[in-house]
């Protein structure tokens, strides 16, 4: 019997270890999520977590989609129409079940502004057409049962901003249902959304004009201030020195030592 737990401990160890040389030099989604698979398997929850978050679908900046980072890599011999889109949602599923787990509202949120994107577009490209509504209200699900629970959901005013304006944008049948969902949060956490969005606007209008003073440089500033200072003035005569003047009497004395 112990024989047979080390013979399995190191097979585990093998396959982990070529899981990792295939990332390594092949770094596509399905190794990345098949590592995650196997992290899963130990009770590794963050490090399945880290791979699918940090490279499966790993983003820049905040606001980026969810499936910018996701590319397929396709052979004409081994593709299966549908393929792509399931191999994505089985991930998705994944990171959205782990997000859950682990109380990250923050990525539940960019994966509910990600479908609204995808479902706004009508692509197909990431997700079938016929899973998108579902997937948004199981991540709407998820959200709302970690607001209820959090001891502080009022951290999450910029996150549940981005996803309100992400789901007002969109008319459609299953992001209006989503809409209804997110209203009822925003009004549980903050009050009223009327006052909770423009009050998120000034905030956001803030940041913006910060943003660009940072990006002035001294040039622009010193150029701005000489501009001011000419503003309105009359242009000034040049006076050329005289035959007599110091300038032209110190000239002749350097030409002429």
């Amino acid at each position: 019997m112990v024989a047979q737990v080390d013979l399995m401990e190191e097979l585990w160890n093998l396959c982990h270890r070529g899981f990792e040389l295939v990332c390594d030099r092949f770094p596509h989604m399905k190794s990345y999520y098949r590592l995650a698979e196997m992290e899963l398997s130990k009770g590794n929850v963050e490090a399945a977590y880290n791979h699918l978050t940090k490279h499966v679908f790993r983003r820049k900046k905040r606001d980026d989609s969810m499936f910018d980072s996701v590319v397929e890599i396709t052979s004409q011999d081994i593709d299966r129409s549908g393929s792509f889109p399931y191999h994505v949602e089985r991930a998705l599923q994944l990171t959205m079940s782990l997000a859950y787990r682990l109380k990250d509202m923050s990525v539940l949120i960019s994966i509910i502004t990600s479908l609204v994107a995808n479902i706004e577009s009508r692509s197909e490209e990431f997700i079938l057409k016929e899973r998108q509504g579902a997937l948004l209200q199981h991540a709407v699900g998820r959200l709302h049962i970690l607001v209820m629970e959090s001891m502080a959901p009022k951290q999450l005013r910029f996150d549940m901003y981005r996803a309100w304006q992400a789901v007002s944008r969109c008319k459609t049948l299953a992001v209006r249902s989503a809409q209804t969902r997110l209203r009822l949060l925003i009004e549980h956490i903050f009050g009223s959304v009327e006052s909770f969005v423009a009050e998120q606007s000034t905030v956001d209008d803030h940041k913006k004009k910060q943003a660009r003073k940072r990006k002035l440089t001294t040039f622009d500033f010193v150029s701005g201030r000489q501009r001011a200072a000419t503003a309105g003035s009359q242009p000034v005569p040049v006076e050329h020195p005289g035959e007599n003047s110091e300038p032209v009497k110190l000239m002749r004395l350097a030409l002429n030592s």
